[in-house]
C-alpha cells in the first residue's frame, strides 16, 4: 500500500483526491492493526485536507468520515462518533440528492441509532429513530361536542367521535350511554358498541335512537361515555372530551300552548288582544287559572311592550322562554351549550332561531329576531350565556304611555303584598296575591309585579 501511495504522489501530487482516498485507506489499515493513534492521526490529517480541497458532499471525503468513525466506535467513543455519522449522515443526502428513504440513508442512520443505544443514549436514539424512521401515528380519540340537544319528535341523535394528531393504522374504542334521569329502553335506546376507525379515517358517527311518547314531561338527560381504546391511539387526557351530555326536549307541553294559543286566537291574525290573551293564560294550568281579571290586565300590558292592545308573536315568545327557561340556572346554562353549535361560547340569530324551534315553538325567522334584539342590549349579535340568563330573569317593561303610577293609597287601602318567590332558583315571578275587585269608577292601572 505504501508503494501505491509513493506512486500516486509522484503521479498526482499529494493533494489529488485519488491520493487522498489511499491515504484515508492506511489509515484505515492501521486501524485494523488496532495502531489507533497512528490511525486516528492519518484520518484527521487526509480529512482536514479533503475537507478544504474537496468539501464535506465528495464521496472521497465521505469516506475518510467513515473510516474515522468506525476507528472510535471501535474505541467506544461514541459521541465522537455519532456526531460524525451525523455529519456523514448530511453529506451522504446532500451528494446524491436523496430522500430519507434512500437505502444507504437507512443503513447509516441504523448505525447512528445502534451506535447510540450501545452508549446509553437512549432519548436521543429515540429521537433520531423518530425523525428519521417515523413510526405509525394512530392519533387520539375525543368526542366533537359534550352537549346535545334533541327533541322526542326526531327520534334519534347523531353524535360525532373524532380522531386528531394522527390517522395511522386501524384503531377504535368502546362507545355506551348511562342514564341520567332519563331511562335507557322508555327515553332513550342504550347503545354499548365499537366505533372503528380504518387507516386513514378522522371522523365516525353514533346513532342514539329516542322514544317518543305522548306524555308530557321534563326535558331529559342521558350520557355517552367513550373507553377502551385499541390498536394502540390513546383516549383524550380531558374527561369532558370523553363523555357528553344529550339533553332530550319533550315539546309536548309547548306544542299544546302553541295549539291553546291559536285556538284563543278568534280572528286568527297571529295577535291576542286582552280578551284572547286571557282565554289563552287560563289553559295553562291551575296556578293560572285563578288569576283575577286585574291580574291578567296587569300581565297583558306588561307583555304589550309597544303598547299596540296586543301581544304579537314576539312578545308572546319571550314570555313563554321566561316561563319555561328561567326557573333553572343549571338548566339553562346546559342548554345554551347545546345551542351553541359553533363552540363560541354565544349564540347568535341562527343559532337562537334552531334553539327556539327545538323548544317546539312554531316561530318564524323574524319572530325570532324580534325576540333576540330585545335581549341583545349592546347589539352584537350574539347573546352570551350571562347576559340570556339576565333577560329571562327580567320582567318585561311596560309601554311608556301608560308608566305614569297614581297617587299613593291609604295605607289600608293598599293591596297585600306579593308572596315570596318561588324556591331553587325560580327567578320568573312570585304568586299574585289575591286582589279585591275594582268599582266601576276606578281605573285599571299597571302595577309593577317582579318577575
Amino acid at each position: 500500500m505504501r508503494g501505491v501511495l509513493s506512486a500516486e504522489r509522484a503521479l498526482f501530487g499529494p493533494a489529488h483526491e485519488q491520493t487522498l482516498e489511499t491515504l484515508a485507506l492506511v489509515g484505515k489499515i492501521y486501524g485494523k492493526m488496532r495502531d489507533f493513534d497512528k490511525a486516528e492521526s492519518v484520518l484527521r490529517d487526509t480529512l482536514g485536507v479533503q475537507r478544504e480541497l474537496l468539501g464535506n458532499e465528495h464521496l472521497g471525503t465521505l469516506a475518510t468520515m467513515h473510516y474515522l468513525a468506525e476507528l472510535l466506535e471501535s474505541q467506544s467513543r461514541w459521541k465522537e462518533a455519532v456526531a460524525l455519522r451525523r455529519e456523514e449522515f448530511v453529506g451522504y443526502l446532500v451528494a446524491r440528492k436523496t430522500e430519507r428513504d434512500d437505502e444507504y440513508t437507512h443503513l447509516t442512520m441504523d448505525h447512528i441509532v445502534w451506535r447510540l443505544m450501545q452508549s446509553k443514549m437512549f432519548q436521543t436514539a429515540q429521537h433520531v429513530a423518530g425523525l428519521y424512521f417515523p413510526m405509525p401515528n394512530p392519533g387520539t380519540l375525543e368526542l366533537q361536542r359534550s352537549q346535545y340537544t334533541v327533541k322526542e319528535s326526531d327520534g334519534f341523535v347523531m353524535l360525532g367521535v373524532v380522531r386528531i394528531g394522527g390517522s395511522d393504522g386501524v384503531v377504535g374504542c368502546r362507545v355506551r350511554t348511562k342514564d341520567g334521569n332519563a331511562e335507557g329502553g322508555k327515553d332513550y335506546v342504550a347503545i354499548d358498541q365499537l366505533v372503528v376507525f380504518q387507516d386513514g379515517d378522522t371522523n365516525r358517527t353514533v346513532k342514539v335512537d329516542i322514544v317518543d311518547d305522548a306524555a308530557e314531561e321534563p326535558d331529559e338527560d342521558f350520557y355517552v361515555i367513550m373507553s377502551e381504546p385499541y390498536g394502540g391511539v390513546k383516549l383524550h387526557s380531558d374527561p369532558e372530551k370523553l363523555e357528553a351530555t344529550v339533553t332530550i326536549i319533550c315539546e309536548d307541553m309547548v306544542k299544546r300552548l302553541e295549539g291553546a294559543r291559536k285556538a284563543a286566537d278568534a280572528d286568527g291574525d297571529g295577535l291576542l288582544d286582552l280578551g284572547e290573551f286571557s282565554a289563552y293564560v287560563r289553559t295553562r294550568g291551575e296556578e293560572y287559572k285563578v288569576m283575577s281579571d286585574v291580574e291578567l290586565k296587569v300581565l297583558f300590558n306588561q307583555l304589550d311592550e309597544d303598547g299596540s292592545g296586543q301581544v304579537d308573536k314576539a312578545e308572546y315568545i319571550g314570555w313563554e322562554l321566561r316561563e319555561q327557561l328561567s326557573k333553572n340556572a343549571s338548566d339553562l346554562q346546559r342548554k345554551f351549550k347545546a345551542w351553541d353549535v359553533d363552540n363560541s361560547g354565544t349564540v347568535n340569530k341562527s343559532e337562537f332561531y334552531k334553539a327556539v324551534r327545538s323548544l317546539g315553538f312554531d316561530a318564524q325567522e323574524a319572530d325570532t329576531d324580534a325576540v333576540f334584539d330585545k335581549f341583545d342590549d349592546d347589539g352584537s349579535g350574539q347573546l352570551d350565556y350571562h347576559e340570556l340568563l339576565e333577560k329571562l330573569a327580567a320582567k318585561p317593561s311596560a309601554p311608556s304611555d301608560k308608566r305614569a303610577a297614581p297617587a299613593p293609597a291609604p295605607a289600608s287601602a293598599q293591596a297585600p303584598a306579593p308572596a315570596p318567590a318561588h324556591a331553587h332558583g325560580d327567578l320568573r315571578r312570585v304568586e299574585f296575591a289575591p286582589a279585591a275587585a275594582p268599582s266601576p269608577a276606578e281605573e285599571i292601572v299597571v302595577i309593577d309585579v317582579e318577575w
